[in-house]
This record gives C-alpha cells, structure tokens and sequence, in this order.
C-alpha cells in the first residue's frame, strides 16, 4: 500500500538497517511479512509503516528489496495494514542509517 492508499491510522513504524549483501534486506523483509503483526493491525483498522533504509550504490540490494515490498504491495493478504518506504543514503554508517529512520 501506498501512504496515498492508506486509511487506517499508523501505529508502528519498524525500520530495517539493510547490510551490504543483497540478501540481506529480502530476507530481512521475507520474514517480517510472515508475522502476524499485519493481520493484528488489520483487526483493529490500525497500520504499520515498513521503512528500508539503504546506501545509494547498492543497487542489486536495493532491486531486491523493491522486488519484496511490489510483491507484499500486491499480494499480501493483509496489505491495508502496512505502507512501505525505502530510504537511500549516501554514506554506509550506521549511525546515518538511524538518523534517516528516525528523522
């Protein structure tokens, strides 16, 4: 979903850190979406927001991590519970990582 598309209220926003191996953040991402978080939120009209931050010259991981939000987008089952977002940041501190997911 969209934040466009999204009508229930935000409750939680998770954030992942994504590491430099392209598997990471699908992974990562793969599993978060078998929770039953999403399905809790979607009872009580509420939502989550799943924001991926990533350095800009990842390109192979960032490909991957498109490919799982578009597809969770599509066919998650309870896809009104959640919005996705990636974040790009030039430098690969950690510490920039967090402060682009926090603020």
């Amino acid at each position: 979903m969209t934040p466009d598309e999204q009508t229930a209220e935000t409750f939680v926003s998770i954030g992942i850190l994504a590491g430099n191996h392209e598997e990471f953040g699908a992974t990562a991402l793969t599993s978060l979406f078998k929770q039953s978080l999403f399905g809790e939120l979607s009872k009580r009209n509420l939502s989550c927001e799943i924001i991926c931050v990533m350095g800009e010259e990842r390109n192979e991981a960032t490909s991957a991590v498109e490919a799982v939000f578009q597809a969770q987008v599509n066919g998650h089952e309870h896809r009104t519970a959640f919005a996705c977002h990636m974040i790009r940041i030039p430098e690969q501190k950690r510490s920039v990582a967090w402060n682009a997911f926090v603020h």
